[in-house]
């Protein structure tokens, strides 16, 4: 059973595998009624212009009529709804955003085909869809017969993502994970290079690589998060080198330019380029503009003219009570030591309290974020809420009402219980609120279907807070958003944020510093 989509003027016209077109009253009901199904998708057939798909699916029912036989029946169409599934819901679902290519996706795409060069970086901003133009060039590259085996390399908790995307823009290949425990790990490598043309697998996994696969040639291997790989002399990066791949591709949503040793490293991950270690003494300039003939950076303000306005509210709030009294005994503490207290173990202390007093779980961050919850929970919208410590996240759990749905992604939960309930939230809907570690959900997600991001906490890294906040502002994103951060009055918190401000300092001048005892002590007192 075949359904063709078609997309016309902007209008979504559906057909069935005789080319009866449903009315508009049924294509309107299939959308609005779509994440009810359950279903086998066997196929995915995509017109090479982007106007057309045509969706195959396998026993959608055990009635099978013709798919004619359902245009003036909404009955009889109920009964076939209730047997289909969550991944065509995704395909409608995101059709009009995910389906069509912005024309700079389309462009990223062709850079990453060019045959004139083999080893490519694309830096687009964040939430500007890098993964869709890979996995669509990629499955142009196998249609085209450049690549018969790929090696995907990519943060652990975006195996599955990346899994996904080839779902629905290469769905003709055989792709899969491998991330084998290690008393299987050279037979689970040999059966996924035996059996899959395209392998995803993570950074940790590829330094336990099984003799045979460090010597197999890919046609292309492919870093996602590339910045995991800029530092030279890391055991990630030595081992990402070492693979050997006809082709490379580098995908970043961080500014490589920051680092003249850092774009040299990534440079030096293929001897294709032509960098080497001589490319130290040279100037910041000569190494951009040497670069550039292998990069494609857009930003979002450059190529997206339909994102909705973002508005930032911080709020400045007092601790409680019991955080109070704790806070001035940390301090107190510190200064009866005689300096002997570490001082940033001090600092780490301070901030642990600016969130949550350790004895009561008392929290007056927690308190203001549930006013502000439930707001959101009132106007039909759903939020994501951040934190970089685990326990945070906790406290807003047992705060909630009982009546609203919650979702968690922490590192504590398996790669494929957090999918389900990235689908849960993002596709199916039936989630409100998603409690997050910026460390698992802050990067390589889609989060669109919320409009708020709350930040209980953020690390002093700017590009790593940006990067979860646009987990809901990027494409597909069609709704005004609100991003929340709090500060903690009259503490160390409050005062390293003036500090940063009046400084602007880069966040690797803040981490040394950290280390530097008169700096933590100036923002202790």
């Amino acid at each position: 059973m075949i359904i063709e989509i078609q997309n016309r003027n902007k209008e979504l016209l559906i057909y069935d595998e005789n080319q009866n077109v449903f009315d508009e009253e049924i294509s309107n009901y299939i959308f609005k009624e779509i994440t009810k199904f359950d279903y086998e998708l066997s196929e995915l057939i995509k017109n090479p212009d982007f106007t057309s798909t045509k969706i195959k699916i396998k026993k959608p029912t055990n009635f099978i009529f013709p798919l004619s036989s359902y245009q003036n029946d909404i009955t009889a169409y109920n009964k076939m709804r209730s047997n289909i599934g969550e991944r065509l819901f995704c395909i409608f679902n995101e059709i009009n955003n995910k389906f069509e290519l912005k024309p700079f996706q389309k462009k990223g795409s062709q850079f990453l085909l060019d045959k004139e060069k083999n080893f490519k970086i694309l830096a687009d901003d964040m939430g500007l869809g890098k993964t869709v133009q890979a996995a669509l060039s990629v499955g142009v590259g196998f249609s085209n017969m450049k690549f018969s085996r790929v090696l995907i390399v990519v943060p652990n908790h975006l195996v599955f993502n990346w899994i996904k995307e080839f779902e629905t823009w290469a769905p003709n290949l055989k792709i899969g994970p491998a991330i084998p425990n290690k008393p299987i790990n050279e037979e689970a490598w040999r059966v996924c290079l035996n059996s899959l043309q395209v392998i995803v697998t993570s950074y940790e996994k590829i330094k336990t690589l099984p003799n045979e696969l460090k010597n197999f040639k890919f046609d292309l291997v492919i870093a996602d998060e590339a910045q995991r790989v800029k530092n030279a002399g890391s055991d990630v990066t030595e081992s990402f080198a070492n693979l050997k791949s006809s082709e490379t591709w580098l995908l970043t949503g961080t500014p490589v330019e920051n680092s003249k040793e850092d774009m040299i490293t990534l440079l030096k991950l293929s001897s294709k380029t032509g960098a080497n270690d001589s490319f130290k003494s040279k100037e910041l300039g000569f190494i951009r503009s040497y670069t550039s003939q292998f990069l494609l950076r857009r930003i979002k303000e450059d190529v997206l003219d339909d994102l909705p306005e973002v508005n930032l509210v911080e709020k400045t709030i007092e601790l409680s009570e019991t955080q109070r009294s704790t806070y001035q005994q940390i301090i107190e503490d510190y200064k009866k030591s005689n300096n002997k207290m570490n001082p940033l173990q001090v600092f780490n202390l301070l901030r642990k309290t600016c969130d949550y007093d350790e004895a009561t779980l008392t929290s007056s961050k927690a308190s203001e974020i549930i006013q502000i919850v439930n707001k959101i929970i009132q106007n039909n919208e759903k939020v994501v809420i951040f934190s970089y410590t685990l326990e945070p996240l906790r406290i807003i759990q047992r705060l909630l009402p009982k009546n609203v749905s919650c979702g968690v992604l922490t590192g504590e939960i398996d790669l494929e219980k957090r999918e389900e309930i990235k689908s849960n939230f993002q596709y199916k809907g039936n989630i409100d609120i998603l409690l997050a570690t910026a460390q698992v959900a802050g990067t390589g997600a889609t989060f669109t279907r919320a409009n708020h991001v709350i930040f209980f906490n953020e690390w002093w890294n700017p590009a790593l807070n940006a990067q979860a906040r646009d987990r809901i502002v990027r494409i597909g994103q069609e709704k005004e958003c609100y991003v929340y951060k709090f500060y903690t009055k009259d503490t160390v918190e409050q005062r390293l944020k003036e500090l940063l401000e009046q400084k602007t300092e880069l966040f690797n001048e803040i981490v040394e510093k950290l280390n530097d005892e008169s700096f933590i002590k100036e923002v202790i007192e």
